[in-house]
């Protein structure tokens, strides 16, 4: 069985993003970033669409599992990963 990728949606100036950036990094967490202003526009759409219809990051997506983007919260972001499979 292979391993689940987390795909995490990030834009490079959010303070969020880059805390969310730094825990998966502390926890050891492997992931794959996408810069959202340099995605193709299919994905972009699939972002906006698990967002409601807007892009809002960090968005986490894996196994086809997607959590909207939100302020950072370690305690809600831990949460989301443990939905998505990932701890």
């Amino acid at each position: 069985m292979s391993k689940k990728i987390l795909n995490v949606y990030v834009a490079v100036w959010c303070p969020h993003c880059r805390a969310a950036l730094e825990f998966l990094k502390t926890r050891g967490i492997e992931c794959a970033v996408y810069d959202i202003e340099k995605v193709p526009p299919e994905v972009e759409r699939l972002v906006d669409e698990a967002n409601g219809g807007e892009w809002r990051v960090p968005t986490l997506e894996c196994g086809g599992k997607w959590v909207p983007g939100r302020a950072f919260d370690k305690r809600s972001f831990e949460e989301s990963l443990k939905e998505l499979g990932v701890i």
